[in-house]
């Protein structure tokens, strides 16, 4: 079994203040923790896609590439100490390299495009450095793509892609990098859609059906993904799973999952915690507690073999279509 987290934050509980990249070499997190190396191993995870957020700084817009190629370099010192149970990969093929021996494959991520700082040649830096994959938009509009969250979007008379964000989509389908379209508002979603040539990702989400909200996938988005061959992350946290003042639990996880696989089969749907990014859900605290997913999932009467699909058999498979060996 080996299970992977296709959205989730190793470094970022250890760097979100702003500070510790001041430091260039803060102190890094030991084995303990949400994803931490003993928590990794005992939930049995084989990949994780380690999402590398630039903090967000209207005052230090030309800071944001900088910032994101510390934390990328951060995040290597961090597997290089760890190099007996970590690889970090850029290819299919390293993943299975990785596995082989039995070390954790991490890949490079980055959650909003406005670390592009409004220039397409830094997309190229960005894969150059080893991201595989960038989400478009995070909590407000960028220079590529209007956010879910943004409640100025539409009085801006921005709510989709700009003319950048179209020339970023073609360069990603161009390089093999996953374009995801977690935080991305609906307009957006549907012109990527009308766009790409390989299939995406929306790697941390929860479904509109439980709550009726922008950034959580609509029935037709669902349905949309799966045409394209695409996948969805179910998120672990509550907001975005139960539309409730009470905390989400694995229960309402697995209701979210169940409703994809009802929607459009076992063959579009994963797992991304989103762990050190929001608060998780009851009932699966860190990454040892993946194993209580998929035991879940089995209970409500899905086979192995379609387990294995939506604990990482269906990113394997999106990952090695996108990305190039």
């Amino acid at each position: 079994m080996n299970i992977v987290d296709i959205h989730a934050h190793p470094l970022l509980d250890t760097l979100y203040m702003a500070r510790a990249l001041k430091r260039r070499n803060p102190a890094l997190p030991g084995p303990d923790g949400r994803l931490g190396f003993d928590a990794l191993k005992k939930g049995r995870v084989g990949v994780v896609v380690s999402s590398i957020y630039p903090f967000w700084c209207l005052k230090r817009r030309s800071a944001y590439l900088d910032r994101c190629h510390d934390i990328i370099k951060l995040v290597e010192i961090y597997l290089l100490e760890h190099s007996g149970s970590a690889a970090l990969v850029t290819e299919p093929d390293g993943i299975e390299l990785a596995l082989a021996q039995g070390k954790i494959a991490f890949i490079h991520a980055v959650e909003g495009g406005h670390v592009l700082e409004g220039r397409l040649e830094n997309l190229e830096r960005l894969y150059h450095w080893g991201v595989r994959s960038l989400t478009l938009t995070h909590f407000v509009n960028n220079d590529i793509a209007a956010s879910a969250f943004d409640p100025h979007r539409k009085l801006a008379g921005q709510s989709g892609l700009t003319p950048l964000g179209r020339a970023v989509v073609a360069q990603m389908n161009n390089l093999g990098m996953l374009i995801d379209l977690a935080h991305s508002s609906e307009r957006a979603f549907w012109q990527v859609m009308e766009l790409t040539n390989h299939p995406v990702v929306v790697s941390h989400t929860g479904v509109r059906r439980f709550v009726p909200w922008e950034i959580c996938l609509s029935d037709e988005q669902i349905r949309a993904i799966a045409r394209n061959g695409g996948m969805v992350g179910i998120i672990l946290s509550s907001l975005w799973l139960k539309r409730s003042q009470f905390v989400a639990s694995i229960g309402d996880l697995v209701d979210n999952i169940l409703y994809v696989c009802g929607l459009v089969g076992v063959d579009h749907v994963g797992i991304g915690s989103d762990f050190n990014g929001t608060p998780p859900v009851r009932g699966v605290e860190t990454a040892a507690d993946f194993p209580r997913i998929w035991a879940r999932l089995s209970e409500a009467g899905l086979p192995d073999q379609d387990v294995a699909k939506i604990m990482g058999g269906n990113f394997l498979r999106l990952f090695r279509q996108v990305v190039r060996s």
